[in-house]
């Protein structure tokens, strides 16, 4: 999920109040993601576990409704029409970004379509220099069509130069829709009312798939359900707080990457492992602010909420743990 940085502007100090919110909802999200799951592992330690074929037909049903979700949502989903292009230049990086503002799109690709040389990238922002395009151009739906596939943004049965935001979302395997939802300089391609609706769909299914008979792993999934929390608060920013004071537009991949360490931090509560991670994928120190402030946030409200998810499972479980601390009735 390595992201790169170089042309954006990352935050401003105002902006670390944000990152607290954002790690506030991160840890009531996460904590009620750990009710869904140890609520839906109790009733599979009840009803499911003691047949082996009812863990059978349960694998076999989730298998069956996740299909029909993935198939059909999509399917049924409207088209979205890219209508702009915009170029970020700098001494060192040369890239353009495409789609309803912006997507990065390499110099070759730009100059197919355009026939233009990339200007310079003044101050990082999404209405730095924009060209419109005639979409009954061919040969622009060709490379548009090219190029969104390069970029595993997916048509969805969409005519060709157009995408579905969902099927970009759906379509993709979950390491490659973590890299969507982190994607930089793409202000507009995912709306926020996609994101939502893809965002709840995932909650509730990867929450019922934890701990079935079928191996699966939380990871993905949580950066998944929190990159689609942060890229929301993300728009939300820009719109009612960014735009309306005039500042610089904040970038939702970067503030997906915040709310994937949220929601990460609010169900699981590894804080350090989870800064040193996003410290990883981000490769600049200077995030590391806003990722502590988010995280340390996050877990803080979930241990209000709940216990970790992890910690919850070992006693629904009923595993030996050891606690940090001696229990009150072991003292003399």
């Amino acid at each position: 999920f390595q992201l790169d940085l170089s042309c954006h502007i990352s935050y401003y100090a105002q902006d670390i109040f944000w990152f607290g919110v954002l790690g506030a909802i991160g840890g009531v999200l996460g904590s009620l993601f750990n009710m869904l799951v140890i609520n839906w592992t109790k009733l599979r330690i009840r009803f499911v576990n003691p047949k082996g074929y009812r863990r059978v037909l349960e694998a076999a049903a989730i298998v069956i409704v996740t299909t029909i979700v993935v198939t059909f949502v999509p399917y049924n989903y409207g088209c979205t029409l890219p209508t702009q292009l915009t170029v970020h230049t700098t001494s060192v990086y040369n890239r353009t970004y495409y789609d309803n503002r912006d997507i990065c799109m390499t110099a070759t690709i730009w100059a197919k379509l355009s026939g233009n040389s990339c200007p310079e990238c003044y101050n990082h922002t999404k209405d730095d220099w924009t060209v419109n395009f005639a979409h009954d151009n061919e040969d622009w739906q060709d490379g548009v069509a090219e190029f969104l596939e390069s970029q595993n943004i997916r048509r969805g049965g969409c005519p060709k130069g157009q995408y579905n935001e969902m099927a970009t979302l759906f379509y993709v395997s979950g390491h490659t829709g973590v890299s969507n939802l982190f994607k930089q300089g793409a202000y507009e391609y995912l709306h926020a009312g996609t994101i939502i609706g893809f965002g709840v769909l995932y909650f509730i299914l990867a929450g019922v798939t934890a701990g079935m008979s079928i191996a699966s792993g939380l990871v993905v999934p949580m950066l998944t359900i929190g990159g689609c929390l942060g890229r929301v608060w993300g728009i939300f920013i820009n719109e009612y707080v960014k735009s309306r004071n005039h500042e610089h537009g904040a970038d939702p991949g970067t503030w997906a990457m915040l709310g994937a360490a949220a929601f990460w931090s609010g169900s699981g509560r590894v804080t350090v492992t989870i800064a040193v991670i996003m410290l990883e994928i981000t490769g600049k120190f200077r995030f590391l602010p806003a990722i502590m402030v988010t995280v340390i946030v996050a877990k803080w409200m979930g241990d209000w909420l709940t216990h970790g998810l992890y910690h919850e499972l070992l006693h629904v479980k009923h595993i030996p743990f050891l606690a940090d601390a001696v229990p009150k009735k072991m003292w003399f």
